[in-house]
């Protein structure tokens, strides 16, 4: 009988052992699909497979109009500083390594390895209608440029309207702009 009962236990034990582990196995696997308060991490967009995706423009070799809302000495610092902006559901700056756009650094006697605060445009107007959009959500961007694009981070090409008004703007001008 003595025999039995610790048999018997022995089996309860690897049965709640199994069922611990596998519930707490089971949690930290549906965890890692989920973001911050149990949503799905990211836009639904980024986890439709139906969704057609879109290389990065980064506008490599282009003269682009930069909307700066700031140089700072790392890329913690320029995130931080972003996070001050509230753009609702539309991103803002993006920090990027300020040398990937030539002129930029000297233009703000910035140290190497310093980031920038910006958000990257073909044209003068697309930078202006961001800037004051950017005004609204408490930044206080300037307009500078175009520099030249050496590539790296995305800094938010793609986001601006054609000038013939049909569609983004997802490609480089046929003429591009020069300045103010």
């Amino acid at each position: 009988m003595g025999r039995e009962r610790r048999t018997a236990r022995r089996r309860r034990a690897t049965v709640v052992v199994g069922f611990v582990v596998g519930t707490a196995l089971g949690a930290v696997l549906a965890g890692s699909a989920l973001g911050v308060g149990g949503f799905a991490a990211g836009p639904p967009a980024l986890l439709d497979p139906s969704v057609p995706r879109q290389p990065e423009d980064l506008g490599v070799g282009e003269r682009v109009f930069l909307v700066v809302a700031g140089i700072h000495p790392s890329r913690e610092a320029a995130e931080a500083a972003a996070g001050r902006f509230d753009f609702g559901d539309v991103q803002g700056f993006y920090a990027v390594p300020a040398d990937q756009f030539d002129g930029l650094p000297g233009r703000h006697a910035a140290r190497p390895g310093a980031w920038a605060l910006v958000s990257a445009f073909r044209t003068r107007a697309g930078a202006e209608e961001f800037a004051a959009m950017a005004a609204r959500a408490g930044a206080t961007p300037a307009i500078e440029g175009p520099f030249l694009s050496l590539g790296g981070a995305y800094a938010g090409l793609g986001q601006e309207k054609r000038p013939d008004g049909r569609g983004p703007l997802t490609g480089p001008l046929d003429r591009p702009e020069t300045g103010p």
